[in-house]
């Protein structure tokens, strides 16, 4: 990441994995542990007990990590992840329910499994806000697309990339929406929590790629002119 590649304290601190995530676990973390928050710890974790706080510091940690939808390995290891959970069949595969409670009778290994599945669709959704322009109406994608080519040239030209963003912005593209953006949309579409919600997710994320394979190399071009222009 850029933290790392500029030895900022944050990656310093927290190492080379999702240094921004640990960082704002450890802030939040703290905050909520505050004497001031102890009804909304309450709301939170009913009886507020070492093992309640673990538990609930367990999920937490692994829904902030996951917005880390930069680290490959990371992606890699939640997909595989969610094909133990939720395997391909030819029948519907029972989701998770968040209306109901895990019964308190339930097998320790049966009890793992719901939270885990629980923890997979909860991550699944954070990610998908944080890609959402990729989801939604071409306008919408091009939009956010170039306001973030933008943010990429100015970091470059201020010495703080290594690489014109320009030069492989179609092809990077082309990657977040096959690796990232597609794969993501067909596990929510797969969701019986969502309820169609993520269908037209992943139909919107197949529009915005195959427009952006016919079209994108050409607007990065008018992106670029236009820039040029702009620092005339």
């Amino acid at each position: 990441s850029q933290l790392v590649r500029e030895n900022h304290e944050l990656a310093i601190t927290f190492g080379t994995r999702g240094a921004m995530q640990q960082n704002a676990l450890k802030f939040g973390w703290g905050l909520l542990m505050e004497s001031r928050y102890d009804d909304l710890r309450k709301c939170l974790l009913g009886d507020d007990n070492n093992t309640t706080r673990s538990s609930f510091r367990q999920l937490l940690v692994s829904l902030v990590m996951a917005m880390d939808t930069d680290d490959e390995g990371s992606l890699a290891s939640q997909q595989e992840r969610w094909e133990k959970a939720f395997p391909i069949s030819t029948t519907p595969v029972t989701r998770v329910s968040f209306t109901g409670k895990i019964p308190k009778r339930s097998s320790r290994n049966i009890r793992a499994e719901i939270v885990e599945k629980g923890s997979l669709v909860l991550e699944s959704v954070l990610q998908a806000g944080k890609v959402s322009h990729a989801t939604q109406h071409w306008l919408v994608y091009q939009k956010w697309n170039h306001r973030l080519l933008e943010e990429q040239r100015v970091a470059f030209e201020g010495g703080r990339r290594d690489t014109d963003p320009y030069v492989d912005w179609y092809g990077h593209e082309l990657k977040f929406l096959d690796e990232v953006v597609i794969p993501l949309t067909k596990r929510l579409r797969d969701c019986d929590e969502l309820v169609g919600a993520g269908e037209e997710l992943l139909e919107y994320a197949k529009m915005n790629r195959e427009e952006w394979s016919r079209r994108g190399a050409a607007v990065v071009k008018e992106w670029r002119e236009k820039a040029n222009q702009d620092q005339q």
